[in-house]
């Protein structure tokens, strides 16, 4: 498993492969497909809350949308997954979250957003739409910090 997650963390241009892998594997095994995106979570969490590497949430990010895509994981636990990450950003520590936590929230649900979007849009349409509208505030604020430093 550990084997299978660092590949998916250092291998950006195999995402679709890993989730092709993973939907496949679902079909004979659900266990194992539970199993294996359970460890990714963890391990998304761990590069993005604890180690702050943003490779690493990128990539397991993209595998996640590709997994959502592909109809393995569904679109409503991925967009509320977002709007968790999203709420972090907003309100999470006070408000307070700095901005290399901010840029790499924002670049790892992009990520993942990119590869996703269509079914979540199909199917979550209103989740869709509050994530499409929390990324237009953070970006809003960020661009208002950016001005007012200069």
């Amino acid at each position: 498993m550990q084997t299978l997650v660092q590949a998916l963390t250092n291998l950006p241009h195999k995402a679709f492969v890993y989730g092709a892998l993973i939907t496949m594997i679902s079909g004979t095994s659900p266990s194992l497909a539970v199993e294996i995106t359970t460890h990714m979570v963890d391990s998304l969490f761990q590069a993005l809350v604890i180690e702050r590497n943003v490779h690493a949430s990128k990539n397991l990010m993209r595998v996640l949308g590709s997994l959502v895509d592909f109809g393995c994981l569904s679109a409503p636990w991925f967009s509320q997954t977002v709007i968790q990450l999203l709420d972090e950003c907003l309100t999470g520590a006070g408000g307070k979250v700095g901005k290399p936590e901010l840029e790499l929230i924002i670049e790892t649900i992009m990520a993942g957003m990119m590869i996703a979007t269509a079914r979540l849009q199909r199917e979550v349409a209103l989740d869709y739409g509050s994530i499409l509208e929390s990324l237009k505030k953070i970006f809003a604020e960020r661009e208002q910090r950016l001005y007012f430093k200069a």
